[in-house]
């Protein structure tokens, strides 16, 4: 009994993606025209045909409409809906430092645009530390500007 439970769930999930969403031929005249928020982000359907949008966060993700698909690496689609809509979110939270010197609210918004970088042929970005980007302070001494200034008076 138990291995004829273990052998139909092995069989499930080694199935394609295309056997589980119902797929049948591929027609990319069918496929939807596509506007995204980052084109860069583009990745195959659960058809393997057409090709659809991974959504940044605060997109709407989850539910049964096609464009509130799936989410960006990194992100989880967070939903309280009975539907099962949400946004995506990032999963973890706080401000860091990027190697191109800029400020993200997240290591999710560094890794998008590192991604949006990589793709655009410059270098990739990484998070240097968490928190905010500071700008060293320094001084400029320049020895023939010094002029001295007294509160005395004489």
């Amino acid at each position: 009994m138990y291995l004829c439970l273990f052998l139909f769930v092995c069989r499930v999930l080694l199935q394609s993606p295309g056997a589980l969403a119902d797929c049948g031929p591929c027609d990319l005249k069918s496929c939807a025209p596509l506007s995204c928020a980052v084109p860069e982000l583009l990745v195959k359907d659960a058809c393997g045909c057409c090709k659809e949008c991974l959504g940044v966060e605060g997109s709407q993700c989850g539910g049964k409409k096609e464009e509130q698909a799936r989410c960006s690496p990194g992100l989880v689609c967070m939903s309280h809906s009975e539907e099962g809509s949400g946004l995506c979110l990032c999963k973890e939270e706080g401000m860091v430092c990027g190697s191109d010197g800029q400020s993200y609210p997240s290591v999710c918004a560094l890794h998008l645009q590192s991604w949006i970088s990589l793709h655009s042929a410059k270098s990739r970005i990484h998070k240097v530390h968490d928190g905010e980007c500071k700008l060293e302070s320094f001084f400029v001494n320049y020895p023939h500007m010094i002029h001295k200034v007294s509160s005395e008076t004489t």
